[in-house]
C-alpha cells in the first residue's frame, strides 16, 4: 500500500475481510486508503466484485494488485496506467504461474472465470480466456510473490544479490526482520 499511495494520481482501496474484523483495521494508518467489504468466493469472485464495485463508483481505470508481492514497485503501477492508454488489460506475472496485478480499463468478467485459482495455471488460463474473448492484453515484468517460506527465503535472496550489484544499502527494518527470518526458515 505505501508504495500506490506515492502516486498521488491513486485512489487507493482495500478489500478486506472477515467484515467483522474492518473496525481493527480502521484504527490503523491507512494513509488515506478506503476499505470494501471482500465478499465469500473464491478468489476471481472477490477480485470480480471488487472490480464490479469501482467501476460502478466510476473509477476507472481499476489496477488490482495483491500483498504478496513486496518486488512490486511503484513504477510497476505508472508503466501499467501508461500501458492501458492501449491494452484493456495489463497483467504482471508472477514467477510462480500466477500473477501480482492485473488492471483494466473497464470491467471484464470473463477473466476470472473457469480459472484454478490458486494453481500455476492461472496465468496461463487467463491468457487462454483474453486469447478466446479477443481481449487486447499486455504482459509486465515478471516478479516474484510469497505464497510458502521457500518464496520468502527466494525474496531474501534477490534482497541479497541487489545489495552486491547495485551497491543498494537495505538496512531498514524489514529487511533485517527477512534476514533473520532467513536463519529462521532454513
Amino acid at each position: 500500500m505505501d508504495k500506490a499511495a506515492q502516486l498521488p494520481e491513486l485512489v487507493i482501496f482495500l478489500s478486506l475481510t472477515p467484515a467483522s474484523q474492518i473496525c481493527k483495521m480502521k484504527m490503523i494508518n491507512l494513509e488515506g486508503a478506503q476499505i470494501i467489504v471482500q465478499p465469500e468466493g473464491d478468489l476471481g469472485e472477490r477480485m470480480l466484485a471488487a472490480v464490479q464495485l469501482l467501476f460502478g463508483r466510476n473509477y476507472a481505470p481499476v489496477i488490482l494488485i495483491g500483498t504478496d508481492s513486496p518486488a512490486l514497485a511503484p513504477e510497476h503501477l505508472v508503466k501499467t496506467l501508461d500501458l492501458l492508454e492501449d491494452y484493456q488489460l495489463v497483467i504482471g506475472p508472477a514467477r510462480d504461474g500466477g500473477y501480482y496485478l492485473i488492471g483494466m480499463k473497464y470491467p471484464e468478467d470473463r477473466i476470472f472465470k473457469d480459472i484454478s485459482w490458486g494453481s500455476h495455471k492461472v496465468l496461463e488460463e487467463t491468457l487462454t480466456s483474453c486469447d478466446k474473448f479477443g481481449i487486447k492484453y499486455c504482459l509486465l515484468d515478471l516478479i516474484g510473490d510469497i505464497d510458502r517460506p521457500e518464496d520468502l527465503l527466494e525474496f531474501i535472496d534477490d534482497i541479497d544479490q541487489e545489495e552486491k550489484l547495485f551497491s543498494i544499502s537495505k538496512k531498514n527494518k524489514t529487511n533485517k526482520l527477512l534476514k533473520l527470518w532467513k536463519g529462521e526458515i532454513q
